[in-house]
C-alpha cells in the first residue's frame, strides 16, 4: 500500500533475513499478518530473532504488527506486548502455572464402612480441547471507539470502522504498560456488517483493536487484525500512516 498508493519507497526483507540484517538503518519495521507453518515467527525468528527485535525497538525503532505477529508479541520469550490472546470464554491463552499444592495421603475407610462408589465418566467433558480459541469471525465490519487523545489516533473523530476475519482476541493493555488506541465497542453496538458467531461478538466486545507500548526510545503499534487488507478499509490509511510515520517522531 505504501509503494501503490502513496508512491514512498518500502525496503523488503525476508523474515529469515532479519537474524542477519543492519536493522539500524530502519526506523520502521512493518510484520504482516501469517498463515501456516512458514508463517509461524517463532519458528522463523526464534530467540535469536525475537531479541535482535527487542534491541533494535529500544534503541527507537518503531514496530508495526498485524495479526498473527501481534500474536507473537505476547510470547514471553518476545516479552514485547504485555498482553495475551485470549482463549475461548476469555481465559488468557498463557495462564499463570499455580503453585504445586501439598499431596495428601486419602483417608482411609473406617472398619467396616462402604467404599465410595466411583464417579460416572462425563464423556462430553473429557473429548473437550483443553485450549479452544474463540470461533473464527469469517469476515465482518466491526467498529471500534479511538483515543483521540494519543498522536495514533489523530484525525479522527473518535471512532472507526475495521474489518476483522480471525479469532484474534486480546485481553486490553493495563495503563502501566501502554494505551489502548483503538477498543472494541459493546455488544449490541459492534457488529456493523457481516457475519460473527454470537459467542465471539460478546467476547470481542470492550478488548483491544489496537495497542501502543513504549520500549526505552522506541515503540510497539499492535494491531489485531490487518488494515491493510486487500487495500480494502480506506479509512484505516490514516490509523497506519500514523503509526509509520509519527512512531519516528515521538
Amino acid at each position: 500500500m505504501l509503494e501503490q498508493a502513496y508512491d514512498l519507497p518500502v525496503t523488503i526483507i525476508n523474515t529469515r533475513q532479519i537474524t542477519r540484517s543492519d536493522l539500524s538503518k530502519y526506523n520502521v519495521l512493518i510484520l504482516p499478518n501469517t498463515v501456516g507453518f512458514f508463517g509461524n515467527y517463532k519458528q522463523v525468528l526464534g530467540e535469536r530473532g525475537a531479541k535482535k527485535i527487542k534491541t533494535w525497538v529500544e534503541n527507537g525503532g518503531t514496530l508495526i504488527t498485524f495479526g498473527e505477529a501481534t500474536h507473537w508479541l505476547t510470547d514471553e520469550k518476545v516479552g514485547l506486548l504485555a498482553t495475551t490472546r485470549e482463549l475461548k470464554g476469555g481465559r488468557p491463552e498463557k495462564e499463570k502455572k499455580p503453585k504445586a499444592a501439598k499431596k495428601e495421603a486419602p483417608e482411609k475407610p473406617k472398619s467396616g464402612a462402604p467404599a465410595a462408589s466411583p464417579q460416572p465418566f462425563d464423556f462430553e467433558t473429557a473429548i473437550q480441547p483443553e485450549k479452544e480459541l474463540p470461533p473464527a469471525t469469517p469476515g465482518a465490519i466491526m467498529r471500534v471507539t479511538l483515543d483521540t487523545e494519543h498522536w495514533l489516533a489523530s484525525g479522527y473523530d473518535g471512532d472507526a470502522n475495521v474489518l476483522v476475519s480471525s479469532r484474534n482476541i486480546f485481553t486490553p493493555l493495563k495503563l502501566d504498560k501502554g494505551r489502548n488506541v483503538a477498543v472494541y465497542m459493546a455488544e449490541d453496538k459492534v457488529l456493523l456488517s457481516g457475519f460473527t458467531w454470537e459467542e465471539a461478538q460478546k467476547q470481542l466486545a470492550h478488548k483491544a483493536y489496537l495497542m501502543y507500548q513504549p520500549h526505552g526510545r522506541g515503540h510497539v503499534v499492535a494491531f489485531a487484525e490487518d488494515p491493510n487488507f486487500r487495500a480494502f478499509m480506506d479509512g484505516l490509511n490514516l490509523l497506519f500512516l500514523n503509526a509509520v510515520f509519527f512512531g519516528p517522531a515521538h
